[in-house]
């Protein structure tokens, strides 16, 4: 299972100022989209430290009408800090699901003899990964350092 994060920007750079996030589970080689997924609007002044872009704007403003209401609708805004806590949760999970569906099986054929699969270590380190993150959000102060995290 793979996810992709997709996000509205008014700016270029890692520090941007976001509008919107949006997530969405999948599995190129299986039956595609996943049931997992993700969307918020982020409230703009939860992020008085990140960058607008002026030529970004303008960007904007060249847009969709539809596009702009999406991105700059005040409707249903969240934090940024709230966010990215609810899409930690979502791609924490994306892991844990894979361990289960190993844990159900202790190895897979193969022309050695098979492959011992790793699924109870792999939903302990989801679950480990996911409570630090968590934490690390509340902790989180933004204009810091960017966050990032990989699963895998």
């Amino acid at each position: 299972m793979d996810i992709m994060i997709d996000i509205e920007t008014v700016g270029t750079g890692p520090d941007a100022c976001i509008l919107t996030i949006a997530a969405q589970t999948f599995d190129p080689l299986s039956v595609g989209y996943q049931k997992q997924d993700y969307y918020a609007r982020v409230d703009v002044d939860s992020q008085p430290d990140r960058e607008v872009d002026d030529a970004t704007v303008e960007w904007w403003a060249t847009q969709p009408k539809e596009a702009q209401d999406e991105a700059f609708g005040e409707e249903g805004r969240i934090s940024l800090k709230q966010a990215l806590e609810e899409l930690s949760k979502l791609c924490f999970h994306c892991k844990l699901i894979i361990g289960e569906a190993r844990e159900k099986f202790a190895t897979i054929a193969g022309p050695q003899g098979g492959t011992a699969l790793n699924g109870a270590q792999m939903k302990a380190e989801g679950n480990a990964i996911m409570d630090a993150k968590i934490e690390e959000l509340k902790l989180y102060v933004d204009g810091s350092q960017p966050l990032m995290w990989v699963i895998g």
